[in-house]
This record gives C-alpha cells, sequence and structure tokens, in this order.
C-alpha cells in the first residue's frame, strides 16, 4: 500500500487581479476549482484538503460530491501564508491520520497534472527535504513538504506563501523542472492567453 500524502488545495484568495473569483473560471467542461482538485484526488493515496475563504459557500457548491476535506480560513485576506497555515493545522489534527508529506498546489494552475505531482511525491521520498517546483531558478509550488517542516508551515502569514521557506536558503530544496508550460491564472491577461488552448494543459 502507498504511503498516504495530504494535498493542499489553495483556493480562498478573492481574486483582486482576476477582477472576478476565479475559481469559477471555465476550464475545459468543469471550473478552475474542480478541476485542481480533481487533479488533486489522481493523486494515489492521497487525502485532499481544500482551502477556502472569499465566496466558500459557492465554491464548495463547486467541489459537489468530491471526497475532499473542505477547510474554512476566516483569515484568507491575509493571504496565502495563512491559508497553507490553516490547512496544514487542520491536517495535523488528531482527528486525521498524519502523513509523512504534505504537497502544496494552487488552485490556479491547470497546467499542473496527476502524474507531475506524483513525480514530485516520488522525489521527495528518497530523503531530499523539501521538493519544489522550480522557476527560472526559485522554488515555488506544487512542493512537497516532509514532516520535519510541518511546525514551520503553520507559522506562516501574509502573503508570500511559502516562499521563505523555499527560498530563504535556511532548508535544502531540491528543483524539478517540469515538462511543461507552468502557469498562473492571475489575471484576465491569464485566462485569455491559455483559455482558447486548453486541451493542451
Amino acid at each position: 500500500m502507498a504511503e498516504k500524502v495530504a494535498v493542499i488545495v489553495l483556493a480562498a484568495g478573492s481574486s483582486e487581479r482576476m477582477g472576478r473569483a476565479k475559481q469559477f473560471l471555465p476550464w475545459r467542461n468543469t471550473t478552475l476549482v474542480r478541476h485542481a482538485t480533481l487533479t488533486a484526488l489522481a493523486v494515489d493515496s492521497a487525502e485532499v484538503f481544500v482551502v477556502l475563504g472569499a465566496r466558500k459557500s459557492e465554491v464548495m457548491g463547486e467541489l459537489n460530491g468530491l471526497s475532499v476535506n473542505i477547510v474554512d480560513n476566516a483569515d484568507y485576506q491575509k493571504g496565502l501564508g495563512s491559508s497553507l497555515a490553516t490547512g496544514v493545522r487542520e491536517i495535523i489534527k488528531p482527528a486525521h491520520r498524519r502523513p509523512k508529506r504534505i504537497l502544496v498546489m494552487l488552485a490556479d494552475q491547470p497546467a499542473v497534472t496527476p502524474e507531475y505531482l506524483s513525480a514530485l511525491i516520488r522525489h521527495s521520498e528518497g530523503g531530499h527535504g523539501i521538493t519544489a517546483t522550480a522557476y527560472a531558478g526559485r522554488a515555488g509550488v506544487p512542493a512537497v513538504f516532509p514532516e520535519p517542516y510541518f511546525d514551520q508551515l503553520t507559522r506562516l502569514d501574509g502573503d508570500t506563501g511559502a516562499g521563505r521557506l523555499l527560498n530563504g536558503g535556511t532548508f535544502p530544496v531540491a528543483l524539478i523542472q517540469p515538462d511543461f508550460d507552468l502557469f498562473d491564472i492571475d489575471t484576465p491577461e491569464d485566462y485569455r492567453r491559455y483559455e482558447g488552448d486548453q486541451e493542451r494543459y
């Protein structure tokens, strides 16, 4: 039996740069948030936690019928760090079987595949510390954090997410270069750039 891994999908933001809630943007035959969650659920032995905040009840409707844990971040306006810390605190509660690793992903990176997430997890199992995605030499998410880093994650705050763990130079980070175009949907321009070519992703 494969080792259980917890996957956090960060979907709590208010999408200020987009000008509308990007969780609901159409992607393939669904929406960005459901697409990301289905991607997470396709990872072998994954228990999925979706962190919500802005328009929580409506976003929950997009996840109807999916076997996920909903995590409410009342402080979502503080940014990604707050949402990530809230998700990790939920994962390590005694009510859940504590995982050895937590994989962190965003709801607005629709090119990410289950195969890529699985490759990150496999690499992390080799004892490399944090395993993260390479962005022009810098580390970012999706990323996998082994158990020794859980406490650090619970103390994150603000809008930098896990950036100071990934790029602060304090912790060992192995970078994995994806073999596809990894992009975020942050602005209307981003969405227009990729929406007409969704089948590639």
